[in-house]
């Protein structure tokens, strides 16, 4: 009786673990996810890419790997490549990723792109700014006509170097062993 009643719990104990096994991990998933996400964003698709880490976040909240999510929806919507991607919106991922207690996985390159970013969107307001005054106000002399030219300039090259910058970094993550 007792060797039957061994069996039995030998027997339920076997089908609950193959169950158990026979469902993705948290991990599993997120590597499918993450993979899933870089094919669209590598082929343009932003929103797609952003859709399935939202997802991904949606149904794993609180999670590592969650958290993780959250950093690779910034660096997407940073890219100068992604057109519905906006600075604000990517500085906001990254601050909700810094913010977070899990522990991360790319803290160091946040840190970076967060700061990159928030450069790129302060020049960007500032020749913004400066177009739009240079638009109401036109300038009394030649002097000061070049000054906000080179200004300008002097600003657009450092967007360029910023979007390089970003360029970079996005390369770096998509190949982190090399």
């Amino acid at each position: 009786m007792k060797r039957a009643a061994f069996v039995l719990a030998l027997s339920l104990g076997a089908c609950a673990h193959f169950k158990h096994s026979s469902a993705p991990s948290v991990s599993d998933e997120w590597d499918a996810t993450l993979s899933n996400a870089r094919l669209a964003a590598d082929s343009g698709k932003y929103e797609a890419a952003d859709q399935r880490l939202a997802d991904f976040i949606a149904s794993h909240k609180g999670s590592h790997e969650a958290t993780e999510a959250i950093f690779w929806r910034g660096l997407y919507k940073v890219d100068p490549n992604n057109k519905s991607g906006s600075l604000s919106a990517g500085i906001s991922n990254l601050d909700a990723y810094l913010a977070s207690d899990s522990a991360q996985w790319h803290t160091s390159v946040a840190k970076v792109l967060r700061r990159t970013a928030a450069l790129a969107q302060s020049l960007k307001l500032a020749t913004t700014s400066t177009q739009t005054t240079t638009l109401a106000t036109p300038p009394t002399d030649k002097d000061a006509m070049k000054s906000r030219d080179e200004e300008i300039a002097s600003l657009r090259d450092q967007l360029a170097r910023v979007n390089a910058e970003l360029e970079r970094i996005k390369k770096r993550l998509a190949n982190p062993k090399a």
